[in-house]
């Protein structure tokens, strides 16, 4: 088995967690070791605990894995240039309850969720989280660093840059752009292509911020 730890313990963690369970129950490859989480004194997760912070994990004395747990891309960015060139592996995760098309491109330290439905010719970039059952359609192509929340359904053609993040239940029709570091709203419909570094919220979505 290859030790493995997951980065922070709230949220999205949780559910890393989650995935790497069940993909013990089939194939008993992991060794969970626990969290890596800033906040000191953190609490237990399901039995797990805070093992340290970052300085924990850039100091382990072997190779390991970590998974990804943490939900903002920006804090998700901010960690990960802390541990380029050490012995640390990020492994790619899909669940086995997740439909996958074969001809689906993934970069490194994906997280793929249960319910999650990938068309092919999809091309994932380097820490990419889909969360619960969202969708994704043919020909697709996200960049780096997105998060896409519970529910989200990305339609054919669709190109999103790196450091977005997808609210739960937002819906992107086919064949438009989002420009890097945009937050789509929960619940919006994106019905064109929007720049980068905004927030867009409603059906239809407009723009909240830059």
């Amino acid at each position: 088995m290859k030790d493995i730890v997951i980065l922070g313990s709230n949220g999205f963690a949780k559910d890393v967690l989650w995935l790497l369970e069940a993909l013990n129950e089939e194939d008993k490859k992991w060794n969970i070791l626990g969290f890596i989480d800033e906040v000191s004194g953190a609490e237990p997760v399901a039995g797990y605990g805070i093992l340290g912070n970052d300085e924990w994990l850039l100091q382990y004395p072997h190779p390991i894995s970590a998974a990804c747990g943490l939900g903002a891309p920006s804090l998700r960015q901010n960690v990960m240039k802390k541990y380029r060139g050490h012995q640390i592996e990020f492994p790619t995760l899909v669940a086995k309850r997740a439909e996958v098309s074969k001809h689906v491109r993934f970069g490194e330290g994906c997280i793929v969720c249960p319910g999650v439905l990938i068309a092919p010719n999809v091309v994932l970039g380097n820490f990419v989280s889909l969360n619960l059952g969202c969708t994704l359609g043919h020909d697709t192509r996200l960049e780096h660093f997105i998060m896409v929340n519970p529910g989200a359904n990305i339609s054919g053609n669709v190109q999103i840059g790196s450091g977005c993040e997808i609210g739960t239940g937002a819906c992107i029709i086919q064949g438009k752009q989002l420009g890097p570091n945009t937050v789509v709203g929960a619940g919006s419909v994106i019905i064109r292509d929007v720049p980068g570094y905004c927030t867009i919220v409603g059906n239809p979505g407009r723009i909240l911020e830059r």
